[in-house]
């Protein structure tokens, strides 16, 4: 199994990805978008 950061071609599509969720974050109330982000955070640490 490669790691992202030594894969090119889906490094560009998770970054795509990325941005696409940001985009949407923005229209949703503030301290949601905040605590979406700390979830995230925490399932990519276990």
């Amino acid at each position: 199994m490669t790691v992202l950061r030594g894969d090119e071609a889906n490094k560009v599509y998770v970054f795509d990805k990325l941005k696409a969720v940001y985009s949407e974050l923005l229209d949703c109330e503030s301290q949601y978008a905040v605590d979406y982000v700390d979830w995230v955070m925490e399932k990519l640490k276990q």
